[in-house]
Parts: C-alpha cells; structure tokens; sequence
C-alpha cells in the first residue's frame, strides 16, 4: 500500500507536468504582463507546452520503452537517462525559438531559458555517470520561480512557495521510498531546479 501510494505521487508529480503547471499559475498569478496578454494567445501557449514539453516526450519515452532502449518510464538507471534528457532539450530549445517568435514576454521566456538550463546539467551529469532526481529538479525550478515572481513584481507568493516545499518533501519521501534516489540525489537534483531559476538574479534577463 506504501508503496503505491509513492508511485502514484511520483506519476502526479512527474517532471513532464511541471512546465505545463508553471505556466499555469504564471498566467494566472496578477502580474501585470499577464493584462496584455489577451485569451487567444494564452491558449496558444499552452498547446505549445502540452504538445512539445508534455505529449512529444512521452510518447517518444513509450517507444524507447517499446524498443527497449530503457526498461520503465522511471529510468532508473543513470545510463537510461542521457538519451531522453537530450531529446527534451531539443524540444525545449525548438519551443524557446517558437516561443520568442510569438513574443512571450523576455521575463517568461528567461524563466524558461533557465528551466532548460537545468535539464542541460542533468543531462551533463547523466553522461558523468551521476543521477540526480528530475522530479526535484522540477520541483526546485518551480519553487525559483514563485521565488522571482516575489522578488521582481512584489507578489506575495509565499503561500505557494510554502505548498511547494511541503509537497517537494512528499515526492522526496515517495522517491526514497521506491528506492528510486539517494538522499543526496534528491537534494542535489533540487539544487540543480531552483538554482537554475536564481541564476537570473545574477545574469539580467
């Protein structure tokens, strides 16, 4: 039953539904940039982000699957990793370039560049033979955002960035439960999100 319930938390949270739900409350958070923003463009966004960043990589994940090129979805092992990691930084730099194309605005498209940036390091680690946990590296760039939002446009998000810390713990627990991370996996992969995200602090957007 345990574990159950800690591979239904980690399917809920996977790291293919954080982008989608990012943009979500980016949209739906009363930032001023949201305002110009008019109905027909934000849909448009987000059939970018569910076909490019949702349904292109998992169903190229059920063929390596299908193809036995990784044995699960999960992909355990380090070595399973690298391959599904570049070809979603290709979807996420084709989605930069369709992104910028549209004008989505330079503060959205640079916590996007920084989301991308993160995948680049798991990626990087992968070939090191290092395995860092996606699911908190999506969580941890998550929590970044709500983070900047605050800082930038002075929103109070810290009912959010409260909820996204509890539930970073639930899927961290649910990890170390299917035995799927290490505690410093976990910890790292975190790092690995919400730095990529802080890094727009130091590079302007």
């Amino acid at each position: 039953m345990i574990k159950r319930t800690a591979q239904f938390i980690s399917v809920l949270f996977h790291p293919l539904w954080v982008p989608l739900i990012g943009l979500y409350f980016l949209f739906k958070l009363p930032i001023f940039i949201n305002y110009r923003l008019n109905e027909e463009y934000l849909n448009f966004v987000y059939i970018i982000f569910t076909l490019n960043l949702v349904l292109a990589p998992l169903f190229i994940s059920l063929y390596l699957k299908k193809q036995k090129i990784i044995k699960s979805l999960e992909m355990k092992e380090v070595k399973e990793r690298s391959l599904p990691y570049l070809i979603t930084i290709l979807f996420y730099i084709f989605t930069y370039f369709l992104l910028s194309k549209i004008s989505f605005p330079s503060f959205y498209l640079s916590l996007f560049k920084a989301a991308t940036v993160a995948i680049l390091l798991l990626f990087i680690f992968s070939l090191l033979k290092m395995k860092f946990s996606a699911h908190l590296a999506a969580l941890g760039g998550f929590l970044g955002m709500l983070f900047l939002v605050n800082l930038y446009f002075k929103i109070d998000t810290n009912l959010l960035i409260a909820i996204t810390l509890f539930f970073s713990g639930v899927v961290a627990t649910a990890r170390l439960i299917l035995n799927a991370h290490g505690f410093k996996e976990l910890f790292f992969g975190f790092l690995i999100g919400f730095l990529s995200q802080l890094s727009l602090i130091i590079i302007p957007l």
